[in-house]
């Protein structure tokens, strides 16, 4: 047995279980399984996503020894943040409202870290804006968990790997779905962007409270499942390689939490227990997954494009076309690369340069012209990529003879708009 030369050196190998008691108990035909993650010192999958975004700020020399670590938190991630950074030399720093609860206050100052409070009223995102401004004003480190790339880059690097490589069977996959339940979105990105990368036969599932559905456009509000559902889509949260939106309530979560325990010996989290019931939910129902291959369509400008691949901007400049066929392929959707010739790629390599356009499609409302326009198309029964592909040569060709009009910079958005019954007149000669 190897001697490691700390403890959080071994929480990477994280096993997965098959869990038969709960399938028979709910008299699923199927097979559900487990990847069990609370082997760290506060008991959840926290543990190691904090040592390793502190690993990742170090190699990114963002870190630097001793230097103070501010981060707005007070669940599960703030207790693990608390202790993976004592450990490593460095203080940390709790920003929560001033009404969070003095229990779990109390259990964090417990541990080691300091609190500040932000007002109540303020909520999360005023909790956020102090830790920032505390940050910069003292010269420490603001995590932002939330919106930090290295939330999602562990589990590209650690849990996603390590799901491919045990669901792997001679180049397929043995499960049909991946169900994850989203709080700061770190998981469900960088586990599905992995399994996207590697192939599209993989769906996967996203899971929040009933009560508080900000991922399905829903009403939200407050709910009992601690680590999800944080009211608002967090930053980290990658639409593109979910499949499906699953709300559970918090009672179901919470029966699943102890049924599990009974059925499996696994002492689930409430939070575990709402991604449990979705997946035996939807393996119940045989509920199919929306978006099949091709007919969901995005459509980044180049920032919103580097900023879901975590690719440089001068990367995408130099290979606009591949990696839009890439990334086709990977989120199982049609890409729209807007920029300069505007590329359009398909999962099955079908990929088109569009000639038309000008800069002054650059200016803000030009994009919400063609999303109409695509979706028009669409509803017209036009296959996505034909669709995607018709929609930016119109759009572009409109814009080019209002700026032979009025100019690049004299062109307005809507000022395409009459531009357009003219071609398509034209085109249907």
């Amino acid at each position: 047995m190897p001697i490691y030369p700390n403890f959080y050196q071994t929480l990477s190998a994280c096993p997965i279980v098959e869990l038969r008691g709960y399938a028979a108990a709910c008299g699923l035909k199927g097979r559900l399984y487990a990847y069990l993650d609370f082997a760290g010192p506060t008991g959840t999958a926290r543990d190691g996503l904090a040592e390793g975004m502190l690993a990742l700020a170090i190699e990114k020399k963002k870190l630097i020894s001793g230097q103070p670590i501010i981060e707005a938190a007070s669940g599960p991630f703030a207790a693990a943040l608390t202790l993976a950074g004592l450990t490593a030399g460095h203080p940390v720093v709790l920003v929560m409202p001033e009404d969070a609860p003095a229990l779990r206050q109390e259990t964090l100052l417990r541990l080691g870290a300091q609190i500040r409070h932000s007002p109540a009223r303020s909520g999360v995102n005023g909790a956020r804006r102090l830790a920032a401004q505390t940050a910069a004003a003292n010269g420490w480190y603001y995590m932002d968990w939330l919106a930090n790339d290295d939330n999602p880059e562990y589990h590209r690097r650690v849990t996603g790997p390590a799901i491919v490589q045990s669901i792997a069977r001679e180049g397929k996959s043995a499960v049909d779905a991946i169900v994850i339940g989203v709080g700061s979105g770190g998981t469900v990105t960088g586990v599905g962007e992995t399994i996207k990368a590697w192939t599209n036969d993989v769906r996967i599932a996203a899971v929040e409270p009933y009560e508080s559905q900000a991922l399905g456009g829903g009403l939200t509000g407050p709910h009992g499942i601690s680590d999800l559902g944080y009211g608002f889509v967090p930053e980290n949260f990658n639409a593109y390689v979910v499949d499906n939106v699953v709300a559970v309530n918090t009672t179901d979560a919470q029966r699943a939490a102890q049924k599990v325990l009974r059925t499996d010996a696994i002492p689930a989290s409430v939070s575990a227990g709402a991604a449990l019931h979705a997946a035996a939910q939807l393996l119940a129902e045989g509920k199919p997954f929306p978006h099949p291959a091709g007919e969901l369509v995005v459509t980044p400008h180049p920032g919103e494009m580097a900023r879901l691949t975590g690719l440089s901007a001068a990367a995408l400049a130099n290979d606009r076309a591949g990696i839009a066929l890439r990334y086709a392929k990977a989120w199982n959707a049609v890409v729209v690369l807007k920029g300069a010739r505007t590329v359009v790629a398909s999962p099955d390599g079908r990929v088109c340069v569009n000639p038309t356009g000008n800069p002054g499609l650059a200016r803000g409302g030009s994009g919400d012209v063609l999303a109409g326009m695509l979706a028009a198309l669409l509803a017209c029964g036009l296959p996505a990529y034909e669709a995607a592909a018709c929609a930016v040569y119109l759009h572009g060709a409109a814009a080019d003879r209002s700026a032979a009009k009025r100019g690049e910079y004299g062109m307005l958005p809507h000022d395409i708009l009459p531009e357009l019954g003219a071609l398509f007149a034209e085109n249907q000669r």
